[in-house]
């Protein structure tokens, strides 16, 4: 079973796509280096027969073709070439990345990338470490023999919460909001988001500086209390940092919640997506 989930992750790294559609292929920098890159499983070299692995000395990512051995495991993989989009979906484990855009979407997770899916030869590359740590595997790069190894992680640990239906508007508040917030040095930056009349949100920030529960005279409650509708805020963030928590409700009943976690950005939801 190990050897399988360790073989599903190279399938995931070696699927080469062709795409389709009008999707417009990146300008990235390339290791000049004549040596490929080579990926080993488990002490058995993986082949590439063309699509190879090479290394984006703009971003230092080791980028990786994404379509290959995991249709033969079971993976389906499409292609929406009108979203410029790539969809993996095994045994109802589904991630989806866009062409260009630094986050991908995984399961109920929104993500951060290290550097965009690119399009290079006609073929869909996404950033090695990505992959990896979606899938909970460790990446070990060796410069001088150019060897990446691939290792599993203990398991973690099954994460059971409820994921309420989903809601047109509740999902555009907290995606218009998602999208919004950046970090810029040690402060995050957003927008309060604008509420359709009928609909109300609860929006703080918890801080948790020290690893844990942190310290909570940096908590910022009832953000949407301070700042109207609209407006640009900014917060300080100490040590790790904190998260955002933003609610949606219409009357008592909550629709859905995301989580914003800084200074990743990575979120997670509360709801089904569309």
């Amino acid at each position: 079973m190990k050897r399988l989930m360790n073989l599903l992750v190279v399938a995931s790294l070696a699927i080469g796509l062709g795409a389709v559609g009008q999707a417009v292929e990146a300008e990235e920098a390339v290791d000049s280096s004549t040596s490929e890159i080579k990926v080993v499983v488990e002490g058995k070299e993986v082949e590439f027969p063309d699509a190879k692995p090479y290394l984006d000395v703009k971003t230092g990512r080791t980028m990786v073709p994404v379509r290959f051995v995991s249709e033969a495991l079971g993976g389906k993989v499409t292609w929406d070439g009108s979203k410029n989009t790539v969809k993996i979906d095994r045994a109802g484990e589904k991630i989806s990345l866009k062409i260009g855009e630094k986050r991908a979407e995984v399961a109920n997770y929104t993500k951060r990338l290290d550097a965009p899916a690119i399009l290079r030869d006609s073929r869909t590359y996404v950033p090695l470490r990505f992959v990896s740590e979606s899938l909970n595997q460790k990446v070990e790069w060796d410069e001088q023999t150019r060897v990446i190894t691939i290792t599993a992680l203990p398991p973690r640990e099954p994460q059971d919460f409820w994921l309420m239906p989903y809601n047109e508007v509740a999902y555009k508040i907290m995606n218009d909001f998602y999208n919004s917030v950046r970090v810029e040095g040690n402060t995050a930056i957003g927008t309060v988001p604008t509420v359709p009349k009928g609909y109300q949100i609860v929006f703080n920030y918890r801080d948790t500086s020290d690893g844990q529960w942190g310290n909570q005279q940096y908590d910022v409650i009832d953000i949407n209390k301070k700042y109207k509708a609209g407006q640009t805020f900014k917060i300080p963030y100490y040590g790790k940092g904190g998260y955002f928590i933003l609610g949606v409700f219409k009357g008592d009943p909550g629709l859905g919640d995301i989580r914003i976690e800084v200074p990743s950005l990575d979120a997670r939801w509360g709801m089904v997506r569309p």
